[in-house]
């Protein structure tokens, strides 16, 4: 998938095509799957420590190359000595959602929240998280929260798109989430095209049912 842009300095979440599948291109079995924050920020806010930046940078090197027990140790390691930092606890939430740690998941990414509220990305990955949960109303608020940081932030509209698609059953408002996703990429995603035309197709279904049972 292509990409989306997407303490104290704030280190942001970083995913690679290797980590979680790509950015911007869905499978090619056409399977409606969240697709995670991807972030790469060269420039920290503020001066870091060295060493932090080290040891940072080789927790993501570790979740890369999904060594996730390594990284799970590192970014431990990270958040205990600096637990002013928000980006260790952001893909220690991720490391947990690999590693199938739902609550755990849930608990760091809910603390770079509480550190940093004002990412989309952090709020993104949590809406997948509570979305495997089960927990489809949080998922949605999860969601809503990362489009009121960044309107335009790609993989929240892809993901909403599919969570009222599949889950929540709301045709237009899934329609109108797949159709953003499409206006913000530099060119059209053929799978999500694909899954634009079957909504419509299935709304003008409905659409044609209901005139006959009015009759």
């Amino acid at each position: 998938m292509r990409s989306a842009k997407r303490s104290v300095p704030v280190f942001l979440i970083l995913l690679t095509a290797a980590l979680a599948g790509c950015a911007t291109s869905l499978p090619s079995t056409g399977a409606r799957m969240p697709v995670p924050a991807i972030a790469v920020e060269s420039k920290p806010e503020s001066a870091v420590n060295p060493a932090v930046q080290r040891d940072f940078a080789g927790a993501l090197n570790a979740m890369k190359l999904g060594r996730y027990q390594d990284a799970e140790r590192m970014l431990l390691v990270l958040t205990r000595v600096h637990p002013e930092l928000s980006g260790p606890y952001a893909n220690l939430g991720i490391v947990y959602f690999r590693l199938g740690k739902l609550p755990a998941a849930t608990e760091a990414l809910e603390k770079a929240i509480a550190i940093n509220p004002d990412r989309a990305a952090y709020h993104n990955q949590l809406g997948i998280v509570y979305r495997q949960s089960g927990q489809l109303d949080k998922a949605r608020e999860a969601y809503a929260r990362a489009l009121q940081i960044d309107s335009n932030y790609l993989n929240t509209h892809l993901n909403l798109g599919i969570l009222y698609d599949l889950y929540l059953q709301d045709q237009g408002k899934a329609l109108q989430h797949y159709e953003r996703y499409q206006a913000l990429l530099p060119s059209a995603d053929t799978q999500v095209n694909k899954w634009i035309v079957d909504l419509k197709q299935r709304q003008q279904t409905a659409d044609k049912t209901a005139m006959r049972n009015d009759r």
